[in-house]
């Protein structure tokens, strides 16, 4: 059984196996943990971030709005 590969930001944490879609295809890979870091691992190294910034990617703009809806219903209950 291979280990999995630590995060280098993250180096106390492993990375868990995932889907990672690439200029190539799908390929199996890792990714950290950590919510927002984005670091990907294909078994033989890192690979380079996408040009997309973290402002941009999907998940980052569904936590932004989950974020907002929540604090306007909280202001709303007043």
């Amino acid at each position: 059984m291979s280990t999995r590969p630590a995060c280098d930001k993250h180096t106390n944490l492993q990375m868990i196996d995932c889907w990672i879609e690439t200029p190539v295809g799908i390929i199996p890979g890792y990714i950290c943990v950590v919510p927002g870091c984005l670091r990907k691992h294909d078994g033989k190294g890192y690979i380079p971030r996408h040009r997309q910034s973290l402002e941009e990617s999907d998940a980052y703009k569904n936590r932004l709005q989950t974020a907002r809806e929540a604090i306007m219903k909280a202001i709303g209950h007043r």
